[in-house]
C-alpha cells in the first residue's frame, strides 16, 4: 500500500485499506460497511457537503 494515505499505522495493523477496485489481495474478503461507527475512522471520513448538493440534473 503506498504511504501517501491518511490511515494510521494502528488501522493498517488491524487489515483496514482504502481500496477503489473490488480485486481482493488475499483469498479471504470481509466487507466493512458503516464504518461512520468505528473509532479511529469517523475522523478520517469526507464530509457528506459535495453530494447533498448534487442533482439528478448536474
Amino acid at each position: 500500500m503506498p504511504t501517501d494515505h491518511i490511515l494510521t499505522a494502528d488501522l493498517i495493523d488491524q487489515g483496514f485499506r482504502l481500496s477503489c477496485n473490488g480485486v481482493p489481495l488475499s483469498p479471504e474478503l470481509r466487507v466493512v460497511y458503516n464504518v461512520k461507527h468505528l473509532p479511529g475512522l469517523a475522523e478520517l471520513r469526507l464530509p457528506p457537503y459535495p453530494f447533498e448538493q448534487a442533482h439528478v440534473d448536474d
